[in-house]
């Protein structure tokens, strides 16, 4: 009798004990759910947004807002590389000094040794890159990492290269890592590739409705890498440009990495190079040039 007693207890506490954990894990299974359901619905948004933004403005905000959203991507930055030229910015989350050390520094000549852009440079096909696959042997003794990538605190990077344009003009869209973090891990690269073509097919949509406006923005820009040659050398055309935009001595001295007593000595042999006397002046000849009213240099 005894027995029996115990034997229906244990069999009744065994019951209310499955029946606890079948209740904790639908529990869990619902909590699980939701979550899914918070996260596919927040990245549904932001990808509305990003669709939405197509031939808008906004469209660069939506596209970073969306990589750090969905893809713990950090602070995308987003170029247009076009062939040699100095890139583009078109979208950077920084604010301040920060400018400078992640950028600034960026355009003032570590462009050129860039993987991600050397690979637009050779037209590589478009699609997501990983700093691994396109750096060379030894990339921490490169010149690019002490110029570039030491200073401003990077660890790794993954870009969406697109051609937008023939032969060599490319959006890209670039995901950092800082020291402070982890690396890409192949689920990391897994999940922002099979973003790869939705990001190809928005940003050529977005070029196709802009291409006329593009067009003009690559025209004004090479004209003001090209302003002033032949008279001027490389140093004063550099500088130059930074005038054209709207730069003060000491604030091009540092992208330069020169003094702003040599910035300024180099202004004053190109404006006499040039027949001006001002900024004003010297802004005038860069239109007349852009509209084709004047020439080259006088």
């Amino acid at each position: 009798m005894i027995l029996s007693a115990r034997n229906e207890c244990g069999s009744s506490c065994n019951d209310r004990s499955r029946g606890r954990w079948a209740r904790s894990r639908a529990s869990v299974a619902r909590v699980s759910r939701n979550a899914r359901g918070v996260a596919v619905s927040s990245h549904l948004d932001l990808l509305a947004a990003v669709v939405g933004g197509i031939g808008e403005p906004g469209l660069w905000d939506a596209i970073a807002r969306w990589i750090q959203g969905a893809f713990n991507g950090g602070s995308p930055i987003i170029y247009l590389f076009n062939g040699k030229l100095t890139p583009e910015v078109l979208y950077q989350p920084f604010v301040g000094a920060d400018v400078e050390v992640h950028v600034g520094r960026y355009l003032a000549g570590p462009y050129l040794l860039d993987p991600f852009h050397n690979a637009c440079v050779e037209r590589v096909p478009s699609g997501v890159y990983s700093l691994h696959e396109l750096a060379p042997d030894q990339f921490q003794q490169s010149r690019y990492f002490k110029d570039f990538y030491r200073y401003a605190d990077l660890l790794d990077e993954v870009c969406f290269l697109c051609k937008v344009r023939e032969p060599d003009a490319y959006a890209v869209v670039s995901v950092a890592r800082y020291r402070h973090e982890r690396p890409f891990s192949s689920a990391d690269l897994t999940s922002l590739r099979s973003a790869d073509a939705l990001m190809q097919t928005i940003l050529r949509k977005h070029w196709q409705r802009f291409a006329v406006e593009a067009s003009e923005r690559t025209h004004v820009h090479r004209a003001m890498e090209d302003f002033g040659y032949p008279l001027l050398t490389h140093r004063e055309r550099e500088v130059a440009t930074l005038i054209l935009r709207g730069h003060s001595s000491k604030s091009a001295s540092l992208y330069l990495k020169i003094s702003a007593e040599t910035v300024r000595n180099h202004r004053k042999k190109l404006y006499s190079k040039l027949g001006v006397g001002s900024q004003s002046q010297l802004f005038s000849l860069f239109v007349n040039q852009v509209l084709g009213t004047g020439t080259r240099a006088p």
